[in-house]
């Protein structure tokens, strides 16, 4: 599997993590967007990008480059542009506001993917 910048996904490192990130963030796109203290990108802050760049690195051999010189950096107008594995404190992060709004299945499949992602071996933060 290749990760959605075309770069393998580095040796021992399972597909099954790029893919519960995925699933992951399809959870919790929706639930920000209608977080109802939600501003554009409100969770979103520089050293969150800062971040990435560094996750990137580090776990994926993976270099980012920034769009653009506003904040946030890896926004692409809908969202955040990077893959969510790349950003995994991003994807695994819903504020208290959007937690709140969640169904109780929603709040579980939350709390059984962070589980299985920190199984699978890097812990969504």
């Amino acid at each position: 599997m290749n990760t959605p910048s075309n770069k393998p996904v580095p040796a021992g490192v399972s597909d099954d993590l790029v893919e519960a990130y995925e699933v992951l963030s399809e959870l919790t796109a929706p639930l920000c967007a209608a977080c109802p203290s939600q501003q554009e990108h409100r969770c979103c802050y520089r050293e969150a990008c800062e971040i990435t760049f560094m996750t990137a690195r580090a776990y994926w051999n993976t270099e980012l480059k920034p769009d653009g010189d506003t904040l946030p950096f890896l926004t692409d107008g809908k969202g955040c542009s990077v893959a969510p594995h790349l950003r995994p404190h991003c994807t695994g992060y819903l504020c208290p506001e959007a937690l709140a709004q969640a169904t109780p299945e929603q709040q579980q499949e939350y709390v059984d993917l962070r589980g299985y992602i920190a199984r699978l071996g890097q812990p969504a933060r």
